[in-house]
């Protein structure tokens, strides 16, 4: 089942803005396939006729980008080649990096991405802060409520329930009995960690999600970028 059926089937109804934005992401993804194939098409008839290939364009890019041989060598490339040389360096592990300047590797990465690829992961990016909000927003607020055990404290006067009252009522409600108070508490209880138990799905699905696009992004783009995004993400959140 693709995981946008999955996502529609599993998520919690009430939050499903909350989620992230998968089938908005597959957009973009269709977009950056475009580009790469159009950019595909023009490197294959430059190749084709070199005749037609003008030198001079290389090095008005080169001039106007401000940038020199000594601080980021692949700049002398074309746009596409110089994207051919980063998806080579990003395709092995984070050691094996050179790094210029002090810029991090996302930021070098992003520097020598097209635009179609800036605008899905700047999407991206947008989609999982929201849901890092969400998140710790609601699992604050279960930690702020805790556990249902406060209003009828007679109910923990006993491991076997001797010696407690026939009424077990609170400050706001003095005359409710043992029983009724112990199945209030239950459905308390079982509410409070049915909560705990969405939010954890909530947070697995939404991990999915980034996974599934990520690996959509490899394989559309011909260059891995997901390991170095997870990992900055994971400082990140």
């Amino acid at each position: 089942m693709k995981f946008s059926k999955v996502l529609e089937t599993e998520c919690i109804p009430e939050w499903r803005k909350a989620y992230v934005q998968y089938k908005g992401l597959k957009k973009l993804l269709k977009n950056v396939e475009k580009v790469r194939k159009v950019s595909e098409q023009k490197a294959a008839l430059e190749l084709a006729h070199p005749m037609f290939h003008d030198e001079d364009d290389d090095l008005d890019g080169f001039h106007q980008s401000g940038l020199t041989c000594c601080t980021q060598p692949w700049s002398l490339w074309r746009p596409s080649t110089s994207m051919s040389v980063i998806r080579q360096w990003t395709s092995s592990r984070r050691g094996d990096l050179f790094i210029p300047c002090s810029h991090s590797v996302w930021d070098e990465v992003l520097l020598h991405a097209n635009d179609s690829e800036r605008q899905f992961f700047a999407l991206l990016d947008r989609e999982l802060d929201k849901v890092s909000v969400f998140y710790n927003d609601y699992g604050q607020h279960l930690l702020e409520i805790g556990p249902p055990l406060s209003p009828y404290p007679a109910l923990f006067q006993s491991r076997h329930h001797r010696n407690v009252p026939s009424f077990v009522g609170s400050a706001s409600d003095p005359h409710i009995s043992y029983s009724v108070a112990r199945n209030r508490l239950k459905k308390a209880l079982t509410e409070f960690y049915r909560s705990l138990e969405y939010l954890g799905s909530y947070k697995k699905l939404n991990q999915l999600g980034c996974q599934k696009i990520l690996k959509k992004f490899d394989k559309v783009s011909g260059w891995k970028a997901s390991h170095i995004y997870m990992d900055r993400i994971k400082k990140r959140h």
